[in-house]
């Protein structure tokens, strides 16, 4: 059965909730149902892995991207726990060939700050 997160706020604070439900549709019918919390976002769990992993250290803590397009949209990432052995331009080529910008693989992408 697909496993869901669902992310909702009561005043100003926000919660997150997995369960395992037949659709996205159900999470959002049960949550309707039962609370009183504005719903922010519901996931469905793709890819889930149960394996420990003993932080050894071998990384670099966290890089901030910025992807931007010739319209002047831009927007700020920040992923962590980056392997060592990578360069900026791998990093850099990477986002551009596996990810998209407003439906886009034509777009700019910049690190912000030091690697």
């Amino acid at each position: 059965m697909p496993k869901y997160q669902i992310q909702y706020k009561h005043q100003s604070h926000t919660y997150v909730s997995d369960m395992e439900a037949d659709s996205k549709d159900s999470v959002y019918a049960l949550f309707r149902e039962i609370s009183t919390a504005e719903i922010l976002e519901i996931r469905k769990y793709i890819y889930e892995s149960n394996k420990y992993v003993k932080d050894d250290g071998n990384y670099n803590n966290a890089l901030k991207f910025s992807l931007f397009d010739d319209h002047g949209h831009s927007r700020v990432f920040l992923i962590k726990k980056l392997k060592k052995n990578k360069t900026p331009s791998f990093f850099i080529s990477a986002i551009r060939s596996l990810l998209k910008f407003h439906s886009k693989s034509n777009f700019s992408v910049r690190i912000l700050g030091n690697y």
